[in-house]
């Protein structure tokens, strides 16, 4: 993050994909890859709601 501010990129959110790092828009359009839309009345869509993983929880509740 600190390496893409340094570049003059902010607005992002950063994190890994595939064991390399990807940024992604906050604010913007569903076709850029952002987080969040504005509709014309101002509302806040989020575009790609995070799905968790559970695999690993429930792995780890069955080996404790």
């Amino acid at each position: 993050a600190v390496k893409l501010l340094k570049q003059g990129i902010g607005g992002v959110a950063v994190g890994i994909r595939n064991e390399k790092m990807v940024e992604n828009p906050i604010l913007g359009t569903a076709e850029e890859g952002a987080l969040f839309s504005l509709t014309a009345d101002g509302k806040i869509v989020v575009n790609n709601p995070h799905k968790a993983d559970l695999g690993l929880a429930s792995l780890n509740k069955s080996l404790s």
